[in-house]
């Protein structure tokens, strides 16, 4: 894993990580924004977890690592409208953020399966810190 693609999926993964703390702790208004987002991105990695299951390059374990970070959103009571237009992004392979292909996130020279197997070790790794 290089340099460039540890950042690139430590930034998604932070992103993610920051906007669930921030909508924890945020004024109601703004907690509804920070959830709704967090949902959004959660969702999406659900689909990209589907996207990478269906091509092969990770095993369903890792699509059943990326659904546990779901319910920890869930409990937010976030406002869910876009959660279904955002898992679709992601089954066909598209990142929400810009809605680029995964192989574009990372900014590398990785192919689709090496950055489907990197995210699928930052879903385990995430499923493990939660599961403590």
């Amino acid at each position: 894993m290089t340099l460039k693609t540890c950042m690139a999926f430590a930034i998604t993964g932070l992103s993610f990580v920051t906007t669930v703390v921030l909508a924890q702790s945020a004024p109601s208004q703004a907690q509804g924004a920070f959830a709704k987002e967090a949902y959004e991105i959660a969702r999406n990695m659900n689909g990209l977890a589907d996207y990478c299951q269906r091509k092969g390059y990770i095993q369903p374990g890792s699509v059943e690592d990326a659904r546990k970070l779901l319910p920890m959103v869930e409990s937010m009571s976030p406002d869910k409208s876009g959660g279904d237009a955002a898992e679709a992004y992601g089954i066909k392979g598209y990142v929400l953020d810009g809605k680029r292909p995964p192989v574009q996130l990372a900014e590398s020279e990785l192919s689709e399966s090496e950055w489907c197997q990197q995210a699928a070790e930052g879903w385990r790794h995430w499923a493990a810190q939660l599961a403590r």
